[in-house]
Formats: C-alpha cells, structure tokens, sequence
C-alpha cells in the first residue's frame, strides 16, 4: 500500500457555545461531565505556560494499525459510524482496505467476517447478512480498488485527498 497521507480536517470547538442547543460538553479525567465552573476551574489548573506547551510531548492517536496510509473515506468510517446511504460502496472501500493489508491473502470467509462485524459497527443502519457478505465477494473476487470520486460522488462529503 502506498504511504499517503491523508489530513484530517477537524476543528475543535468550544464546549458550552450557544449553550441552550449545544451537544458539546467537558468532561473531567473520570469522564464525568462538568458544568460550566467546574469547567472553567479546570481549565485554569490544566494550563500550561508557553513553554510548557512547547515542550509538550503526546502520543499519536492511531485507532488502528497503519492508520496513517487509510483513505479519508475508511478513516471517517472508522471513527464516526455512517448514518446515510451508500453502504454498499463504504462497506466495499472499508473491505478493499482489509484485502490490502494482507496483501490479498485474506480468504473469502474470513473477509465476509470482517464485513460482517464492520457491518455492525460502523453502520447506524447496518446491512443485511447477506448485503455485506456480497459486498466481501465481490471483493475478493474483482474489486481490489477503492471506489472515488469523481466516479462516485457519494464520497465527496467523506473523501478529502
């Protein structure tokens, strides 16, 4: 596989903005949500100097191995479950990847395995048994490479090259 990068666009925002309709929140180190002061008084014993910050050292988050040399489109997927249409075509992309990582050798059972728990877990609305394991198929069959736009439009909100 080749070693791309792909950026990942997200922004930070602040937790409480427009609080009467936000769904952000802060949470503490025990992951219990904080109110506004608490909130504030945390973030003041968590600041750090300009230097310190400089000198901050932190691990890269890689939910998966090689995730770094993921298409955008499977990285979101991994990270947000898709709520939307075009399954078949994520599912697919997510399953080409799989193929890639072990260089093909992935036999038809165990990639119909592995679209059956991707399935289940990045879909909100997963597909049914028998959608995902055609999908792993055809795969495994003819379809070693990622669906892109423009050819497939329905990416785009997903795909940043």
């Amino acid at each position: 596989m080749a070693n791309e990068v792909f950026p990942m666009n997200k922004a930070v925002t602040m937790p409480y903005y427009n609080c009467n309709a936000t769904v952000e929140f802060a949470f503490d180190d025990n992951s219990n949500p904080l109110m506004i002061g608490a909130f504030l008084n945390l973030a003041e014993a968590k600041r750090l100097s300009v230097q310190e910050l400089y000198n901050l050292k932190t691990n890269v988050y890689e939910p998966e191995t090689e995730w770094q040399n993921y298409p955008p489109c499977v990285q979101k997927l991994i990270t947000d479950p898709w709520p939307g249409n075009s399954r078949n075509n994520f599912l697919f992309n997510v399953l080409v990847l799989e193929n890639k990582k072990t260089d093909g050798n992935l036999d038809i059972k165990a990639l119909q395995e592995i679209a059956l728990e991707r399935n289940k877990q990045r879909f909100t609305k997963p597909m049914k048994v028998s959608e995902a394991k055609a999908i792993a198929k055809s795969v495994k069959t003819h379809g070693y490479h990622f669906k892109c736009p423009p050819k497939h439009n329905e990416l785009v909100p997903i795909c940043n090259k």
